[in-house]
């Protein structure tokens, strides 16, 4: 295992070298040479001021500081540049994984041409994807859903999804790892029955050298276990909850598994749980006063500290949009992060590991004040405030129904995000199956 991964490891870094040196085509702002790991000396930024409330403002380009009456607001050097052309997948079938250790751009989708679910690598020497395999074949059984990717960093890539195997009642979950050598996608563990129909989560904890995979699968309402893989088999860890929905996992670096959601035993409210010594343990109490208005919750670990996002539902709009909370756990104490001040909804978090423990929190999320268009914002510890990355990301939204949808964030590199969503085109939600486009931008 160790052997195929260190293969798998340097046989993708050896092909993407090998590609840029041949072109002359590397780009110092679209990999991670010649980039700090602290948030300033990266930012490239100008600062513009406007208001009335006092403040100190830097410009980063000129390494001054002066102190204006006004707030501020910094203006980034850059632009959000598309890898590579568009998607054109099916509704919620589109996630991207990044790999923490390399900065590779990995995609899995199931392609609207041919209705087969394929895996793809981003090459920036081409600015183009090349498929996993490269001969087009399927990742997964014909019918499958809920598609999962993770590169956790080790040189393994990894897929999970859910397929039927007679109906409804006989789903189960199955977990396959990319041989690179032989360009197959190769069954990892045994399969894990689901029961009826529910949906699937994965998230790959790696030292560098082992890999763990999680699961979370849903097999009925409320109802929903944490596995964990054990040599070829599974181990059950679990329910977190006993009525719980909306979940999503995280894990923190020494391997504990974190699981957020909506208790639904009380009003939908949102809590973090982790795993320690075989039981779940609680994260403090409630979160929120309500569930997540768009059914999307956002976990991160960095270090000690638990991060969570995710748009409230609000009772004054009753709408699958509310307002952007960003909070983390600190001394069993769920504290806001900064203040967002916008509605939105589809909202994605990350968490740039600075080297000072805390960590820089990232968001993207769709912007319900502009359109819905996408918008990606990081916060300035120094000024407790959110600084927008750029432009809006997307330009298609233009109403409610058609906010970009399942935004995924990942930060390897100090103030250059990278970002994917779902958008559509066509203006009748009924038809988004056909008609839902996924595409992938960074910031440089």
């Amino acid at each position: 295992m160790e052997e195929r991964m260190k293969m798998n490891r340097n046989i993708i870094l050896i092909l993407v070298v090998v590609i840029g040196a041949v072109f002359g085509v590397w780009s110092a702002g679209l990999w991670l040479g010649g980039c700090s790991s602290t948030q300033n000396e990266v930012l490239n930024g100008t600062t513009t001021t406007t208001g009335d409330v006092s403040t100190t403002t830097t410009n980063i380009l000129a390494s001054t500081t002066t102190t204006t009456t006004s707030t501020t607001t910094t203006t980034f050097i850059g632009s959000w540049i598309p890898l590579g052309g568009s998607f054109l997948v099916g509704s919620a079938s589109f996630r991207m994984a990044v790999s923490p250790t390399d900065g590779l751009v990995y995609a899995i989708f199931l392609d609207q041409n041919d209705l087969k679910v394929k895996a793809a690598l981003y090459f920036p020497g081409f600015n183009t994807w090349a498929l996993l395999p490269p001969t087009g074949e399927s990742v997964a059984e014909t019918g499958s859903s809920y598609f999962n990717i993770c590169a956790p960093g080790s040189g393994n890539l990894y897929a999970a999804y859910l397929y039927m195997i007679t109906d409804i009642t006989t789903s189960k979950v199955k977990v396959k790892n990319y041989n690179q050598p032989m360009g197959t996608w190769e069954s990892f563990g045994t399969d894990v029955a689901s029961g009826a129909a529910g949906s699937v989560g994965m998230q790959v904890y790696s030292d560098g050298i082992n890999d763990v995979v999680y699961l979370s699968i849903r097999s009925g309402m409320g109802v929903c276990n944490i596995y964990k893989s054990d040599g070829g088999g599974w181990i059950n860890l679990g329910r977190p909850s006993t009525n719980m929905e909306n979940e999503t996992m995280a894990i923190a670096k020494d391997g504990t598994p974190y699981i957020a959601y909506s208790d639904m035993n009380d009003n939908g409210k949102i809590k973090v749980t982790k795993y320690s010594s075989g039981n779940w343990v609680s994260q403090g109490g409630a979160i929120s006063d309500y569930g997540p208005a768009d059914y999307q919750i956002a976990l991160k670990i960095h270090g000690n500290i638990a991060y969570i996002a995710f748009c409230e539902y609000s009772t004054a709009t009753n709408e699958a949009w509310g307002p952007v909370r960003v909070k983390k756990y600190v001394s069993g104490i769920w504290k806001d992060v900064g203040s967002v001040a916008d509605y939105g909804a589809s909202l994605s978090l990350d968490v740039f590991d600075d080297g000072t423990g805390y960590g820089v929190p990232y968001i993207a999320y769709a912007d319900q004040s502009n359109g819905f268009k996408l918008v990606v914002k990081m916060y300035n510890n120094n000024f407790d405030r959110w600084d927008q990355i750029g432009g809006y990301v997307s330009s298609y939204p233009a109403s409610a129904s058609l906010f970009p949808g399942y935004s995924v964030i990942r930060v390897v590199e100090a103030g250059r995000p990278i970002v994917s969503y779902h958008f559509t085109t066509n203006p009748d939600p009924l038809y988004w199956s056909k008609n839902d486009n996924a595409i992938v931008y960074k910031y440089q």
